[in-house]
């Protein structure tokens, strides 16, 4: 289901836009929610697959080697838009996950 921004349909002559984008208005609407099933791991990087954003560790070590933010913060094509923090903090929290004794 689409969620629109009812405030700028009037004042924007009617034109919608999703929830996510930002704002014709210069207000910048809410960030989609960013959930681990959004994430894949392969050895020692974690890949936010919506916005091809991925951090990578030291091989058998949580501390980070390099940061690519792809499109985090920024509208995609379908007008989603996902937080850096949340998903940095999710990042780094299978990053540590993936050295754990199981």
């Amino acid at each position: 289901m689409d969620i629109y921004c009812l405030q700028c349909e009037s004042e924007m002559l009617g034109a919608i836009h999703k929830i996510g984008a930002s704002c014709q208005l210069g207000r910048t609407m809410p960030h989609r929610k960013v959930l681990r099933e959004q994430f894949s791991i392969s050895g020692d990087t974690v890949v936010h697959m919506p916005t091809s954003a991925y951090w990578t560790a030291h091989p058998g070590d949580p501390q980070l080697g390099a940061i690519f933010m792809g499109r985090l913060g920024e509208p995609l094509e379908n007008g989603e838009e996902y937080d850096r923090r949340e998903a940095h903090e999710i990042a780094l929290t299978l990053l540590e996950e993936r050295i754990r004794p199981q």
